[in-house]
């Protein structure tokens, strides 16, 4: 289903302005659809780091706290795992706010290799990269041994209100797609109906049954 509303491995502009348009009127915001599409970048860059690091051995992902643990038992590989991949240090025994609605926003194209965002890149996402980060992820006050570094306490970050919504982000795509998706015929109401059509043989009112459940126009009566 979600496959259908993407272009290029990117959602339709129609999808982005739904988006927009929901966003614009619950938050009293004024987003454009490029607002979305890097916050979108944002969430790919975050989901292709968590799932590359669920996807070594040695780590198992707490799927209750959003988070992959870091314990004196995999420290070492971690340790390993982070000088060839500087971009996950911290994540370390942090839990990933919203983890669901970004899968469901991000997985697919991760799953397809499609918009998915290059991780080396990062820094290149957004404009305000260090503040918009901690929107997302943020401390496991249950995590075992964190040493991730902090913003220092006198640092002001910057609000990003796409960070904080998105559930209805996830949400309006669920409802777009579903408005979108045709309803499933039934080969009794068609029939019902092509049989009122004058001059049809039970061959042909059998033949147009079956190709307006094929879905093929171009399949002769005759």
């Amino acid at each position: 289903m979600i496959a259908g509303h993407k272009a290029d491995g990117d959602w339709k502009p129609q999808a982005y302005q739904a988006i927009v348009d929901k966003l614009n009127a619950t938050w009293q915001l004024d987003l454009t659809k490029l607002n979305v599409k890097n916050r979108l970048k944002a969430w790919k860059r975050h989901y292709a780091i968590i799932i590359d690091i669920r996807s070594q051995s040695g780590f198992v992902w707490d799927e209750e706290k959003k988070v992959v643990p870091i314990t004196a038992e995999n420290l070492e590989i971690w340790n390993v795992y982070i000088e060839s991949h500087p971009n996950a240090k911290r994540y370390q025994n942090k839990s990933i706010e919203n983890w669901d609605d970004i899968a469901m926003l991000c997985g697919r194209d991760r799953a397809t290799s499609e918009g998915a965002e290059d991780v080396g890149d990062a820094k290149q996402t957004m404009e305000f990269e260090a503040e918009e980060d901690e929107s997302d992820v943020t401390p496991n006050s249950h995590a075992a041994t964190s040493t991730c570094d902090s913003h220092p306490p006198n640092k002001k970050k910057k609000k990003d209100p796409l960070a904080q919504a998105i559930g209805d982000v996830a949400n309006t795509l669920k409802e777009f797609m579903a408005a979108q998706v045709s309803p499933q015929l039934k080969g009794e109401d068609v029939h019902e109906v092509v049989s009122k059509v004058e001059n049809l043989s039970k061959l042909q009112v059998f033949k147009a049954v079956r190709i307006l459940m094929s879905g093929n126009p171009k399949n002769s009566l005759y």
